[in-house]
């Protein structure tokens, strides 16, 4: 895949771990796990594209 990108951090700090806004953040087996999940949320639609989707799997 050459329109993806791949990154690994802390997800609160989402949107300065990416090099622009994103059309799609995938979550495996995380959200259910954070501390606080509202802050993580705020921290996904950060960093998204305006339009953009957060798929959660857990």
């Amino acid at each position: 895949m050459t329109n993806c990108e791949f990154v690994a951090g802390d997800a609160y700090e989402l949107a300065t771990l990416v090099s622009r806004p994103v059309d799609l953040v995938f979550m495996a087996n995380a959200f259910h796990g954070a501390p606080d999940r509202p802050r993580l949320a705020r921290a996904v639609r950060e960093a998204l594209a305006p339009g953009g989707h957060y798929a959660i799997v857990n």
